[in-house]
C-alpha cells in the first residue's frame, strides 16, 4: 500500500463545506466557479453515500489537510481523477487508510459530476479495506459512483480491472 501520497501545492484557497465533511483546495488557475461545482458534486455525492447507498464516508485525516475533513484538489492539470493513501489506520480486522482526492478542472460538467463520486467512492473503499489492488478500488469506484450520480460506470476504470492480473482468482494467466 502506498502511502504519504504528495498532496498538490500551489493552492491558492479552500472552501469548506458547512453540511459534509469535504474540504475543496482551490489550484493555481482554477475558476471559482468550477471549485465551487466540485464542493456542491462533493456534498451530494457524500449524501448519497451515506443515505442512499448506506456506505460509511472515507475516514478523516486528522490534520492532514488543515481540518479533518476528506481533502479533494482541484487543479488544472493531471489525470481526471486520482484517489491517493494518506495512511494507514490500524486497530481493526482489516488495514484501512485515510485518502484525499485529486479532480482536474474542466467546464464539462458530467465530466466532474464523475469525476468527484469516483474519487470520494474510492477514498471510501480504502476506508474500509486498503489492501485490495489498485484496479480493484478504481473499478470498485467507478461502480458506486454510477449507483451515487444515476451516470454510468467510467468503463476505462472497469475496463482496466478486467486487464488485471489482480482480479484472476486463480492466479495470472486466466482467459479474459
Amino acid at each position: 500500500i502506498p502511502l504519504d501520497g504528495v498532496r498538490p501545492r500551489g493552492e491558492v484557497g479552500v472552501l469548506r463545506s458547512t453540511r459534509a465533511p469535504v474540504d475543496v483546495h482551490v489550484g493555481a488557475g482554477v475558476p471559482i466557479a468550477v471549485a465551487e461545482s466540485v464542493r456542491d458534486e462533493a456534498e451530494r455525492a457524500l449524501d448519497a453515500m451515506q443515505y442512499r447507498l448506506r456506505i460509511a464516508l472515507p475516514l478523516p485525516d486528522g490534520l492532514r489537510g488543515g481540518t479533518p475533513a476528506l481533502d479533494v484538489y482541484v487543479t488544472r492539470e493531471g489525470p481526471a481523477v486520482e484517489t491517493s493513501v494518506d495512511a494507514l489506520v490500524h486497530g481493526g480486522i482489516f488495514d484501512v487508510a485515510t485518502a484525499f482526492v485529486r479532480v482536474r478542472a474542466t467546464d464539462d460538467a458530467i465530466a466532474l459530476k464523475r469525476a468527484v463520486a469516483e474519487g470520494l467512492c474510492e477514498a471510501a473503499v480504502l476506508g474500509q479495506k486498503a489492501d485490495h489492488p489498485r484496479a480493484w478500488v478504481q473499478a470498485l469506484g467507478a461502480s458506486l459512483a454510477g449507483e451515487v450520480t444515476g451516470l454510468a460506470p467510467d468503463a476505462t476504470a472497469v475496463a482496466t480491472y478486467q486487464r488485471s492480473s489482480a482480479r484472476a482468482v486463480l492466479g495470472p494467466g486466466l482467459p479474459d
